[in-house]
């Protein structure tokens, strides 16, 4: 659910009940929620909250991969990436037909605050560009375009 919330964009109301849903008997997944907010303060920190599109012209290669897109305010675009099972080698096809890209870049959960730029491919399809990319091996992350 904290994953699914991080994608879509929505605030992430945490609390913590003493005897039922509690993150003090739960370590592991009190850990995790501690990365997705970090990824999440980097997201709005570089790029502020953005317009959501949720999955206009946004295609991936498996139905376990949920991708919604952003419209930032200067014209570029953030696609926020949930692999359910951590899926690697899948890929993602993101409409770029009004955006001449020139660069992607990639925040992990595991290294929000390290972004790496990555290989793309650009497909032109009559009218339309798209931009093509492998996804890497991450529970969660952030994709840029400018």
């Amino acid at each position: 659910m904290i994953n699914k919330d991080f994608a879509i964009g929505t605030y992430l109301w945490i609390y913590d009940l003493e005897e039922d849903n509690t993150f003090r008997r739960d370590p592991e997944q009190l850990k995790h929620l501690k990365k997705v907010i970090g990824l999440r303060a980097v997201w709005l920190k570089l790029y502020g909250q953005g317009i959501f599109r949720d999955t206009v012209g946004v295609e991936v290669s498996h139905p376990d991969i949920m991708a919604k897109l952003y419209n930032l305010e200067d014209g570029s675009k953030l696609v926020a990436i949930n692999k359910i099972d951590r899926l690697a080698g899948e890929s993602i096809r993101i409409d770029c037909t009004d955006l001449n890209v020139k660069e992607v870049i990639w925040h992990s959960l595991y290294e929000p605050e390290t972004p790496i730029n990555i290989d793309w491919n650009m497909v032109v399809q009559g009218e339309s560009r798209y931009m093509e990319l492998e996804l890497k091996d991450c529970e969660l992350a952030l994709i840029y375009l400018t």
